[in-house]
């Protein structure tokens, strides 16, 4: 049984899979007293129609309903107290016109107004609203900035409150609105909750704010969730407003959406940024002893792009030291550069910068009177509201003007933060990258101080041209600064002409990242079946782009060669399988070459042993092989002292060699007085000068060429030494692994032999290896030519006919030629680059039918019908990391009978895996009670089910059981105190707060559901209830 709370593991048997299986624990005008507001509808007949509506006094009546044309209107909109960018111009009609608009655009450059044009034209319509961005901290912010707008119209859902929930502007993150659209899809199931619903024929708009993050690899399916569930034909009349950075391939993302939704999307971009950008390297000036900054790269307002700097040659190629934070601290201050932001990676790196900066500025007077005393106000009163949230190390720099912001800040700091800066009081920010995920804090300059960033486990990279202007463009304060600038730190490790690469080389295109889950796996067949659940999959982002890739496959070349290739496609596999197996065996006999040669040497530590008879290997030629062929027998005379390794010389026939340890395979013997005549042989070998002698290769091997003797040293030997060696360093298991691994390389080798001597007397007519291809392709799914394939082939005197269709994708791919061969011949190259391009939305159908098949072998979903059974139902209802898991869990008799805190303890240990990677050496001083761990312990058989039947199924998701916080939920449940909590964990404070919210959240849904027994919801409620307590209550 394995213990609850520590970390387990057993590496599956199957040597396919190969996996690590852990137990852990429209538009507005106003006219004189009147308002005219006109909202534009379509019907399924795509004819557009409109209500117009008239408001005199705040009374409204429906004036009339009748055909309009809506194009080449304008509006005004001197609510903005500026006049709007061209682009900005161009958005805002094309939403009054009806329309939905991808905006691409720096940051800075204004992308929010347009948001706020297609929120009030929604207001003025009498409609409602939903604004939507990527994290919690943004919807709070986003909250605050539309609440000083439009006051008590706007809400906010989150997962730990509803303010407001029914007005008429609702902000939330766009997974809150991908669980709403889910609510709304099943809107005829009897298991959805009320409360989660929202009236979609009420709302006119839809913002989603960061849409590039459809590129997240963790996050990035639920914006294409959203995006295709809004193309239903119930909710086509929503506009939706997608702001983005900018893309390079915003034309697709564009199309996708007109494709998805049915709607007519316009694409509108800027390049030019609203302050000018310049990017700036340090360079230490060795002449004046200082660093200085050179302008490398520089973006004008109008979006030119500058590469530009008087020493660019020399600088290209250079690497220097970083430059002194002191020094760093003081150009930002003597140039006036402030205020800045200073992005670092590391959270502890930001606190200590900030308290080093404070030792280097506090007398340096960055504030004035005023400021530091409006610092002290705001000081004062977040001790006294929220006295656990004041960092006490970082008191001093903050009332310095200095401050630190990253996710191991508890909320109600960070906010602290952020409004101070927004307000110009604090002037240096040392923060991680989350600060440029859209949270508003402009500042007139960028430091960028680690040019490289971590890719996955064990590379770093340097940082992309997405990543640099993600940061850079909180460089340049629209109306306070003439340009923006942005300092790019150099490092040791990073030139400036990767830098510059990076840079020149323009953004990078968004990728699809879709991947389906098991809660959208039973919400789409619940609410479509389980066939249009499936084609829905063809609504996907990453399909678009799949078959925009294969565009150029499915078309045929104008310039198609009428030779066909004499290498084939199986041909060119065998040769890489030869050269990876090649490789392989290298490797291995490297490998036992190098333990045979550390045993040789310690066997001869001396010259005692010598004369000896010993076999030599050269290049492990003879290890695998058996049968001793490539041996060479001969007596070891001399060792050689020479550096860390030794040199022994070797007698043999007509040649002397001189070989390294691991080049003898046998040892025999030491040699003694009954063969003079070999002892007389070795004694003149010893006098030779080696140097003199000419170094042969021959069929023996490699040696000395001399004519020291004319009798044969074997012939010398002694039968019974020839039977005294002995193989050394090379066990015999290893000797028939390196013998089955010289095997493959002769059968590959072998194969080619075969294949090369086919392709000399095949016959261009007959050729068709793409056919046999696909076949092979498709043999690896199971899967049938026949039966993925719809065939028409029409034979013609002059002219014949070839037409292939896939079934699973749509794709239809013909041809013509004089012969009907040539025609098939042609289709199925094609096809099979189209089948090739499609590999990663072919991933995505397979990854859903098989937890489909999950569903199905876990009693989740009723294999012959495909109606949701309880255990799916409830499943359906969550969301998690892995929502099939939860509901195993929250539908266990083991759970029903556990206190409100235990239960919040339990809960813990569900979602501590999918909140935050623990390293396995944190652990919590506050044990959990021993009922939660019996709980958890007795999940170990349906935990241990799960796992085999995702291994057998080919889903790579395995569930996590992570008990050592429990403790920390359980008595944060309990009562105890923030101090308590924080003390008996190693964490940051804004990673507990994130678990302990998740806890809430999950508590929060179990005590929502419909089919768990009415005193275990009791119970969740009461212990999600018992979290609201600050810091979790502060706004984050």
């Amino acid at each position: 049984m394995v213990e609850v709370g520590r970390v387990g593991s057993r590496r599956c048997g199957s040597s396919l899979c190969g996996w690590t299986r852990e137990w852990r624990v429209v538009r507005s005008r106003r006219r004189a007293g009147k308002e005219r507001s006109l909202v534009c509808l379509e019907d399924a007949r795509g004819r557009n129609e409109a209500v117009t509506r008239t408001r005199v006094l705040g009374n409204e009546s429906v004036a009339g309903t009748g055909a309009v044309d809506t194009a080449g209107t304008t509006g005004d909109w001197d609510f903005f107290g500026f006049e709007l960018d061209e682009f900005q111009t161009e958005a805002a009609q094309t939403i009054e016109e009806g329309g939905s608009v991808l905006v691409t655009a720096p940051t800075g450059a204004g992308k929010t107004a347009i948001a706020e044009i297609g929120v009030r034209s929604a207001l003025d319509c009498g409609r409602r609203a939903i604004y939507t961005t990527p994290i919690k901290a943004l919807s709070n912010q986003k909250y605050s900035e539309l609440c000083e707008k439009f006051g008590n119209s706007v809400g906010l859902i989150t997962g730990d409150a509803k303010i407001r929930p029914d007005a008429d502007i609702l902000v939330m993150t766009t997974e809150i609105l991908r669980n709403i659209l889910y609510c709304e899809l099943n809107r005829g199931s009897p298991d959805g909750k009320d409360n989660t619903r929202l009236d979609f024929s009420r709302v006119q708009v839809i913002v989603l704010d960061e849409v590039h993050y459809l590129g997240d690899e963790e996050r990035g399916t639920v914006w294409e969730e959203v995006i295709i569930y809004c193309g239903s034909e119930h909710l086509r009349h929503i506009q939706m407003i997608s702001l983005s950075a900018t893309l390079s391939n915003a034309n697709e993302i564009c199309s996708w959406m007109k494709q998805t939704r049915k709607q007519p999307t316009a694409l509108v971009s800027c390049d030019s940024r609203p302050v000018p950008l310049t990017l700036h390297w340090t360079l230490y000036n060795a002449g004046k002893e200082r660093t200085e900054l050179e302008a490398v790269y520089s973006i004008d307002d109008s979006g030119n792009k500058v590469v530009a700097s008087r020493y660019m040659k020399s600088l290209a190629g250079l690497k220097e030291p970083a430059p002194d934070f002191k020094t760093m601290l003081m150009i930002l201050k003597q140039k006036k550069m402030l205020p800045a932001i200073w992005f670092i990676f590391k959270r502890s790196s930001c606190d200590f910068a900030a308290r080093r900066a404070y030792k280097v500025l506090r007398n340096s007077n960055i504030l004035n009177k005023r400021e530091r005393t409006e610092l002290f106000h705001m000081m004062s009163a977040i001790q006294d509201d929220h006295p656990e949230s004041v960092k006490d190390d970082l008191v001093k720099p903050f009332l310095c003007g200095i401050a630190s912001h990253h996710a191991g800040l508890l909320p109600a700091w960070k906010t602290l933060v952020e409004q101070a800066f927004r307000k110009g009081l604090i002037k240096l920010v040392f923060a991680t990258h989350t600060l440029a995920l859209g949270i508003n804090m402009p500042a007139k300059t960028v430091v960028i101080s680690d040019l490289e960033k971590r890719r996955g486990p064990y590379g770093r990279g340097v940082l992309t041209h997405n990543e640099i202007f993600q940061l850079a463009g909180r460089a340049g304060r629209r109306g306070f600064d003439s340009t923006g600038n942005c300092i790019l730190m150099n490092s040791p490790n990073v030139s400036l002409s990767r830098v510059l690469r990076n840079l020149t080389g323009g953004p990078q295109p968004i990728d699809s990242s879709f991947h389906p889950g098991y809660g959208m796996v039973l919400n789409l067949i619940n609410s479509l079946g389980i066939e249009s659940a499936r084609n829905m999959l063809r609504s996907s982002f990453k399909n678009f782009q799949c078959q925009l890739k294969a565009d150029s496959v499915m078309a045929p070349s104008e310039t198609q060669n009428d030779e066909v290739d004499l290498t084939s496609p199986e041909m060119n596999k065998l040769q890489q399988k030869r050269e990876v197996q090649r490789y392989t065996l290298q490797m291995l006999l490297e490998q036992t070459l190098a333990a045979r040669g550390a045993f040789v040497e310690s066997f001869y530590e001396g010259q005692d042993q010598l004369p000896c008879l010993v076999a030599i290997d050269q290049g492990g030629k003879n290890i695998g092989q058996g049968d001793g062929s490539n041996l060479i027998l001969s007596v070891l005379f001399q060792i050689e002292l020479g550096g860390d390794s030794k040199r022994f010389l070797c007698l043999g026939d007509k040649s002397v060699f001189r070989v390294k340890s691991k080049e003898i395979a046998a040892v025999g013997e030491k040699i003694d007085g009954s063969n003079g005549d070999l002892l007389e042989l070795v004694k003149r070998a010893r006098d030779l000068d080696l140097d003199s002698l000419a170094w042969k290769e021959g069929h023996g091997g490699s040696g000395f060429s001399s004519a020291l003797h004319h009798e044969r040293v074997l012939d010398l030997l002694q039968s019974n030494q020839k039977e005294q060696l002995a193989f050394v360093g090379v066990d015999s298991e290893t000797e028939r692994h390196i013998y089955r691994e010289r095997a493959k390389l002769s059968a590959i080798q072998g194969e080619l032999r075969a294949l090369e001597d086919a392709d000399l007397h095949r016959e261009d007519a007959g050729i068709d290896e793409s056919y046999g291809e696909i076949k092979a392709w498709l043999g690896q799914g199971g899967q049938k030519f026949a039966e993925r394939f719809r065939v028409e082939e029409v034979k013609g005197e002059l002219v014949s006919r070839y037409l292939i269709e896939d079934r699973m994708t749509s794709a239809v791919i013909e041809g013509e030629d004089v012969s009907l061969p040539r025609a098939r011949r042609s289709c199925h190259e094609r096809m099979l680059g189209l089948l090739k391009n499609s590999e990663a939305y072919e991933r995505v159908v397979k990854e859903f039918d098989a937890r489909v098949r999950v569903l199905c072998e876990m009693d989740a979903l009723d294999a012959a019908s495909m109606e949701l059974k309880p255990l799916g139902r409830v499943a359906a209802q969550l969301k998690a990391e892995n929502e099939l898991w939860f509901a195993i869990c929250a539908t266990s008799p083991e759970i029903y009978m556990l206190s409100s805190k235990e239960l919040a303890g339990f809960m813990c240990a569900l979602i501590t895996r999918e909140s935050l990677r623990l390293h396995n050496h944190v652990e919590c001083s506050l044990p959990a009670t021993d009922r939660v761990y019996a709980s958890l312990e007795r999940l170990q058989p349906q935990w241990e089910k799960l796992v085999d039947v995702q291994i057998a199924s080919g889903v790579d998701e395995a569930p996590f059981i992570d008990a050592r916080l429990s403790g920390l939920a359980e008595q944060w449940a309990s009562g105890a105190s923030w101090q308590a909590v924080r003390g008996s964990i190693d964490l940051d404070e804004g990673d507990i707060v994130k678990i302990l919210h998740r806890t809430q959240d999950m508590l929060r849904q179990l005590g929502g559901l419909s089919l768990v027994p009415k005193e275990l919801a009791r119970t969740a409620k009461l212990a999600a209830d018992s979290f609201q307590r600050s810091p979790l209550t502060d706004l984050s």
